[in-house]
Formats: C-alpha cells, sequence, structure tokens
C-alpha cells in the first residue's frame, strides 16, 4: 500500500524549476594535486543543458587559482570571466555547491572540477547506522569512481563487494549522493573526499528514505514501459526559495484546513491514504509541487479491472 500511494504521488510531482544539478552532487572535493598548466592540471567544466563544456584557460587558471586559495567549501564575487568582458556583470561561484550564479538574472550554472589524479586520491564513503561515515572496499571505490568520472548516473549494478550472495541491485545517484537498495527501499547517504575522508556532513534519515521510495516508484512505473530506470533529479535551486516553499508547507493545505470530506473522514483506510500522500507533499514540497487526478466510478472500475488483467 505504501509504495502505491508513495507510486502516485511521484507520478503526480511536477518540478518547480529548470536550474541545473544539486547542491549535494555538485559538492567536487578538494583534490588539491593538481597543478594549473602542468601535466596534471586539473579540467573546469560548465554544464550546458545536458552537455558540458570546458572553460577556456584564462577562466580555468582564475577559478583554479581560486579554488587552491579558498579550498572546496569556499564561495567568492567576480566579474573576470572571459566571456562577461565588457558586461561587468557579477558572478557568485560557490565550489561548495559547484554552481555559479548570475548576480543580475539570478541564473544557476553548474559547474564541476575534473582532477587528473581524482581516481587515485578520492575516498568514497557511506553513512552508517552508527551515524558515522565508513569507507567503501577498494574494489568498490574503484568501480565508483570509474562510473563517476564518466558522468554516468543513476549506476546500478550487484557488482559490489558486500552485495555477495545477496544480489539486491544497488542504484547510485551521483546527483544527489544516495545509494538505493532496489530490493529493501533503503537508502544511504554516500560522498566522494580528498583522500583521509571528510566528516563534515551529516545523514538526513526521512530525506534518503522519501527518495528512495520515489527512485523506485520511477523504477516500477519505466519497468512497465521497458524504458530504462531512475529518476533524473534537477536540483540546485536557490536555497531561500526552496526554504521559503518548505515554510508554508503542504501543497493541498496552503490556505487551507485538512478535510478529507465525509466519506474519506469515516473511513480509517483511506485517512491513512490521505495522511500518507500529505505526508509525501510535505516532504518534497520546496522543491516539487504536485497534482492529483479526479476520478469518476468507471475510471476507478477500469483501474481496477486493469490492475486484476495485470495479474
Amino acid at each position: 500500500l505504501k509504495n502505491a500511494v508513495i507510486f502516485q504521488v511521484a507520478l503526480c510531482v511536477a518540478h518547480r524549476f529548470e536550474m541545473g544539478a544539486g547542491a549535494m552532487a555538485a559538492g567536487e572535493p578538494a583534490l588539491k594535486k593538481a597543478k594549473v598548466g602542468g601535466p596534471a592540471a586539473a579540467v573546469w567544466e560548465w554544464q550546458d543543458g545536458d552537455d558540458w563544456k570546458v572553460f577556456g584557460a584564462e577562466d580555468t587558471e582564475m577559478l583554479e587559482g581560486r579554488y587552491k586559495t579558498g579550498g572546496g567549501k569556499s564561495k567568492f564575487n567576480t566579474t573576470e570571466f572571459n566571456f562577461n568582458k565588457g558586461y561587468g556583470t557579477i558572478y557568485e561561484v560557490n565550489f561548495e555547491r559547484m554552481t555559479q550564479q548570475n548576480a543580475d538574472t539570478k541564473k544557476f550554472r553548474n559547474l564541476r572540477r575534473i582532477d587528473p589524479l581524482g581516481g587515485k586520491n578520492a575516498l568514497w564513503e557511506w553513512w552508517t547506522d552508527q551515524e558515522d561515515w565508513s569507507a567503501f572496499n577498494a574494489e568498490d571505490s574503484q568501480m565508483l569512481e570509474k562510473a563517476f568520472a564518466s558522468g554516468m548516473t543513476p549506476l546500478e549494478t550487484k557488482q559490489l563487494s558486500f552485495n555477495e550472495g545477496y544480489d539486491s541491485l544497488y542504484i547510485f545517484d551521483f546527483d544527489v549522493m544516495a545509494q538505493v537498495n532496489s530490493d529493501s527501499g533503503t537508502s544511504r547517504k554516500i560522498q566522494r573526499t580528498a583522500a583521509g575522508g571528510s566528516k563534515m556532513f551529516g545523514h538526513s534519515k526521512g530525506e534518503d528514505d522519501a527518495y528512495a521510495d520515489v527512485l523506485l516508484a520511477a523504477k516500477d512505473s519505466d519497468a512497465h514501459a521497458g524504458a530504462a530506470p531512475g529518476m533524473k533529479f534537477k536540483l540546485g535551486l536557490d536555497p531561500v526559495e526552496v526554504s521559503a516553499q518548505k515554510a508554508k508547507g503542504a501543497v493541498s493545505c496552503r490556505k487551507r484546513e485538512r478535510d478529507y470530506g465525509p466519506i474519506v473522514s469515516k473511513d480509517p483506510h483511506g485517512r491513512m491514504c490521505f495522511d500518507e500522500m500529505l505526508k509525501n507533499e510535505k516532504e518534497f514540497c520546496g522543491e516539487w509541487a504536485v497534482f492529483y487526478h479526479s476520478y469518476s466510478a468507471a475510471a476507478l472500475l477500469y483501474e481496477v479491472q486493469a490492475a486484476v488483467g495485470s495479474v
């Protein structure tokens, strides 16, 4: 029932913005061994739709210099981009979120830093039930690093050292840095850091579990359609706007009291279903809006017949 309800809500969500990839996913680690202009120089790229394009030499040198000076959590304002000559527009570059924002238009673009030494130095970790980071085994880390470097997301695999004898399908989404067990529905935060690890990020159980529910619901839907599973999240939203939407609460309850009507209110099962849907609304209301279909009796009968016919 829970999966069915979440599946219905997941199908009804519509993204509020189209502003690029997410903060958690975009947070490239501070791998600082590359040298600008050297044989192992880091490459800086910006996202144009689904494609990534390389910055010119001047912009690359400026970004890498700022990155090495301020570190992977710093941010700064600049008018020095080569494409900005003659305009003087201020851009805010945020290395923690790996975004570039036009101060006038508020438009975001995602950035990424590719370190040729990153595959050797990066450490992959997962958030444990003991609320601490634990490193993946070496062979698992190598596989994750290879997929991450290729831009493959989501990654689906059963070839994990801890999965031997279980054969569960795991989904790794590098946009939001989450790992999902498609059998159990369990979701965990993951992170990619410089060698030695980082304990800076924590784990939000409710947020992660809700993400796993939506991801798996999308996978179930795509499986029926014969398409590749996985839902592409477009994050990188303005934190102020997200916070404002969160404060307003579930979309269906804005400017009105919760009222299920006389029929649903008398039915425990009906109340449970609607409570679950509103819970999901509240969980995602910062970045998503929801829409519901209203069915006639004939339409509901058709849905039941279709469900029976698929068994």
